[in-house]
């Protein structure tokens, strides 16, 4: 993604969501100091036949009056200590005057009801929070764009989702910038049609014992998410090598870190996204099975289904690149997966999915297994793969088949279908493993 590119996109939504305004109560406030940073509570504003303090009695105007927007202007760096709640029918937005990013945004830390001590600020105390907005309408119910939410100010590192929705509809989070963020970068939970795009996100490393590990995208149990023209990076988990919890791991393990990660849910879209270095899988789908935060629960009641995964470029992840677990009638087309340290696709307990037209290159880095540049595991069953340039340089095979595991995914991969593809053998073949029940042929063998 060039930034020249991810300027017209801007242009052309910022316009789009002008003409969507129609707004009842539209506000601006003014963000003058940098160094301290402004604090949230201690703007001023006027207007709407009202005025009042604080960014977020501004948003409570908007929503008395049944909708609008709210800029955030001028030159300065806007200090956010209780989550700023935004509601149905309201833009919350940077001065698209300023660039490259209107407004920057700065999760305050030390805060008695939001902190988890040591300073941090709590998971569950986002920068932004869209809770329980609910809309009939099928247009865009909530809008949250042009800004940047910096967490790599000293002593202020974002332990926290930058932004969170839950129990909401219809919400769009467009051209924004999510940096220095140590545990999740956006949060979904039990939202419909919700649409992130343009949005660059990178994840880091804790910088001192703050709280680390989760999602940079977290979707669950939440359909009808779109996920599109973004970049999602994270080097210095990369770097951390295979994550805890992996037996291959080092002393100097990071948590698990997927990049995007979507459970328990239907009808979810990831598209032309470039998605690069972390040390667990760019995109990871499975069963929702925390029984803390799912409902229903369990791999066999909350599956991933019917979701379209085409178009990313994936590169540098510690296991695999695509990883498909609990998933049915998905689709994952047009792919480009190279140097994943597993399998570039694995797929488990995964049936009916299709694998058409994609890349898959360059797996099999030191640690990794080496059985196949896409493999199939935990009984899966029904799925076509059709149509792929699979290379198996640095794995076994380019496509491999595990044998049974245990309960509850005992049992081989069988009735699926890989045919038509072209393959690139890996050190002991094109094809290999538990393949009794499959059709593997015919393919193009290089």
């Amino acid at each position: 993604m060039t930034r020249k590119i991810v300027f017209i996109a801007f242009a052309v939504a910022a316009a789009t969501l002008s003409a969507e305004a129609g707004a009842a109560c539209d506000l601006t406030i003014q963000v003058s100091s940098t160094n301290p940073p402004t604090p949230a509570d201690g703007v001023t504003w006027n207007g709407c036949g009202a005025s009042g303090t604080s960014v977020q009695s501004a948003l409570d105007r908007i929503q008395l009056s049944g909708g609008g927007s709210l800029k955030l202007s001028g030159p300065g760096t806007l200090l956010v200590k209780q989550p700023l709640r935004v509601y149905n029918g309201t833009q919350l937005y940077g001065d698209p005057a300023r660039t490259p990013y209107g407004m920057k945004l700065i999760g305050e830390n030390a805060l008695s009801n939001c902190s988890i001590g040591g300073g941090f600020r709590h998971p569950h105390c986002p920068v932004i929070k869209i809770e329980n907005q609910l809309s009939t309408s099928s247009a865009n119910n909530v809008v949250i764009w042009n800004l940047h939410i910096d967490g790599n100010s000293p002593g202020k590192p974002l332990s926290a989702p930058g932004v969170q929705i839950s129990n909401s509809n219809n919400v769009l989070i467009t051209y924004n910038r999510i940096s220095g963020a140590r545990t999740f970068g956006v949060a979904i939970s039990d939202s419909d049609n919700t649409r992130v795009a343009y949005l660059t996100l990178e994840m880091v490393r804790k910088s001192g014992s703050e709280p680390e590990g989760g999602s940079g995208v977290w979707i669950k149990q939440s359909d009808a998410t779109v996920l599109e023209h973004s970049l999602i990076t994270g080097p210095g988990w990369y770097a951390a090598g295979i994550p805890q919890g992996d037996y291959r791991a080092g002393p100097n393990a990071a948590p698990t870190m997927d990049l995007v990660a979507v459970y328990g849910s239907a009808g979810n879209t990831i598209r032309h996204n470039t998605i690069t270095h972390g040390n667990t899988a760019a995109i990871y789908l499975a069963a929702c099975e925390d029984p803390q935060v799912c409902s229903p629960v369990g791999y066999n009641a909350a599956r991933v289904s019917s979701a379209t995964i085409w178009n990313n470029d994936i590169s540098y992840f510690r296991q695999h690149g695509i990883d498909v677990a609990n998933t049915d009638q998905s689709y994952f087309f047009t792919n480009r997966v190279s140097n994943s340290g597993d399998s570039a696709l694995a797929m488990g307990d995964a049936h009916y999915n299709e694998v058409r037209f994609n890349t898959f290159n360059g797996v099999g880095q030191s640690g990794g297994t080496q059985d196949g540049a896409l493999k199939f595991l935990w009984a899966s069953s029904n799925n076509l793969v059709s149509n792929n340039d699979i290379y198996g340089a640095g794995s076994d095979y380019a496509v491999g088949f595990a044998t049974g595991a245990a309960p509850p995914y005992a049992g081989s991969p069988t009735a699926n279908t890989v045919s038509g593809n072209n393959l690139w053998a890996g050190s002991l073949g094109y094809i290999g493993g538990a393949t009794a029940g499959n059709v593997v042929s015919p393919n193009n063998q290089y």
